[in-house]
């Protein structure tokens, strides 16, 4: 059986080629659509009391955000 798609393979070699490509590109277009971010508060631990203490006065001495100028 193995032996019969290799055949099959190399014999159509140009097709199985573009089909590789083709496969190639459309996963690359959806995993260029992906996109990650990191939103620092959700990785906090919420029940810990740094955490409470920080959320209690960030608003009066700035919070822990950062911005792009």
């Amino acid at each position: 059986m193995i032996e019969r798609i290799a055949h099959f393979c190399i014999r159509r070699r140009n097709w199985v080629a573009g089909l590789l490509a083709a496969c190639t590109l459309i996963l690359s277009w959806f995993a260029l659509q992906i996109q990650v971010r990191t939103v620092f508060e959700d990785m906090l631990p919420s029940k810990h009391e740094y955490v409470k203490t920080h959320e209690k006065f960030k608003d009066t001495f700035g919070g822990s955000t950062w911005s792009r100028s």
